[in-house]
């Protein structure tokens, strides 16, 4: 991911050794839960919700820190339920994301997620019930927010997520049948895939060697877990299991 032309290894640098946000002159911190969302046995779903809950005016966004909750405002433990995904999407583009790590977000000082009243939210949200029994949950999050009216706002500059995955579509999974590709044993997308859509931005195809999935199983990639990296394409991998996949 690159923010404002940086590379992801400086600005990972820069997040690491900014200042709190809380401690900016102005600076307001302000939490959200979203919710209440009930959680059915063994639940594994995928949902797409317009989220209303952000701040009430212009300004920017410095700090973002997401959570699970329940309602009396306990954390269940990832064993039991956890939240596999959160994307915050902003006019369309993929803004903020939180995994099982939920991990927290703070710009530089001096940079800024520009805040809109009238943008429009939506929160894309996966949740696992690893349990028989129904739950009800809350997606929590706290966002450090400079007012357009503080000292602090002055001279902020922007940034801007630029979202980068496999196929460059907001859900980014594609699978990797047997018999697709091929005499060459491989295949790439999406070249060889039916109906895909080019990916986004000029990325590179991404090709898979059948061998490394096995002859009979199916591969997955979603976001940075990709069945096969790009544009490097790796000739070895143990049999029976794509590289970079989770299962």
């Amino acid at each position: 991911m690159k923010i404002s032309g940086l590379s992801l290894g400086v600005i990972l640098l820069l997040l690491m050794t900014a200042s709190p946000a809380a401690a900016q002159d102005g600076v307001q911190t302000l939490k959200f839960r979203f919710g209440p969302i009930k959680i059915a046995p063994g639940q594994n779903n995928i949902v797409f919700e317009g989220d209303d809950l952000k701040p009430p005016v212009d300004g920017w966004i410095v700090g973002f820190r997401p959570n699970l909750e329940r309602r009396d405002g306990s954390i269940p433990p990832v064993d039991v339920i956890h939240l596999h995904h959160a994307v915050w999407l902003v006019n369309g583009a993929p803004t903020w994301a939180a995994g099982e790590e939920k991990t927290e977000l703070r710009a530089p000082a001096g940079y800024g997620w520009r805040q809109r009243t009238t943008d429009r939210w939506v929160l894309n949200h996966m949740i696992h019930n690893l349990t028989p029994n129904p739950d009800e949950v809350y997606v929590t999050y706290e966002i450090d927010f400079i007012p357009d009216t503080a000292p602090a706002a002055t001279g902020t500059q922007e940034v801007r997520t630029v979202w980068l995955d496999t196929v460059g579509a907001v859900y980014p999974v594609f699978d990797v049948k047997r018999g697709r590709g091929g005499p060459d044993g491989r295949f790439t997308f999406p070249d060889e895939a039916r109906g895909a859509v080019q990916p986004l931005r000029g990325a590179p195809p991404v090709t898979c060697i059948r061998a490394a999935c096995g002859p009979t199983s199916s591969s997955r990639a979603m976001g940075a877990r990709r069945a096969c990296s790009a544009p490097r394409r790796s000739t070895s991998s143990r049999p029976g299991r794509c590289p970079g996949t989770s299962r």
